[in-house]
């Protein structure tokens, strides 16, 4: 008797009467399935939409309609070689170009990013880590009263010539 196939998803076995769909060779409940695209297509939709938001990001911060072909080079090259994200280099620029306020004028593509990622990054787990804890200012301020005691003159039989 053969040994009955198990969903990868949910760990339960395949009965012969139950529908099922192949995915890169295994088996699927049709349920678990229909899960496993959803979550794909919604992973490529906010792909998409993070890679349309770096490109009109960068359309706008070198005022041209439409990326130059370096352009897209450099950025597929950051998304599979270094696995940038398109949201991650988005960030990255608005913190090299925004935060920091550096001019445009000497750049001609984004080669910037590879040495501005990582610490653009920390600058917005930082940002976010004060957000996230309410960090106020004025309640942070304690007040203390300090006490002042004279400085009584060491010898009291001493006398200024000024005060004859």
């Amino acid at each position: 008797m053969a040994k009955k196939a198990k969903c990868p998803k949910c760990s339960q076995e395949i009965e012969v009467s139950d529908n099922f769909k192949i995915h890169k060779n295994k088996k699927y409940h049709m349920s678990c399935y229909k899960e496993i695209v959803q979550e794909v297509y919604k992973k490529t939709t906010v792909q998409q939409d993070d890679k349309q938001e770096l490109y009109s990001f960068i359309c706008g911060l070198y005022s041209i309609k439409e990326l130059t072909p370096m352009i897209k080079a450099q950025i597929e090259k950051y998304y599979n070689e270094h696995e940038f994200t398109y949201s991650g280099m988005l960030y990255t620029l608005k913190y090299f170009f925004e935060t920091l306020e550096k001019d445009t004028n000497n750049c001609e593509g984004i080669g910037i990013i590879p040495y501005m990622y990582s610490e653009a990054k920390e600058f917005y787990i930082l940002k976010n880590k004060l957000y996230e804890s309410d960090f106020d200012v004025n309640s942070a301020v304690i007040e203390k009263v300090v006490k002042f005691k004279s400085k009584k003159s060491e010898n009291p039989y001493l006398v200024r010539m000024e005060d004859l």
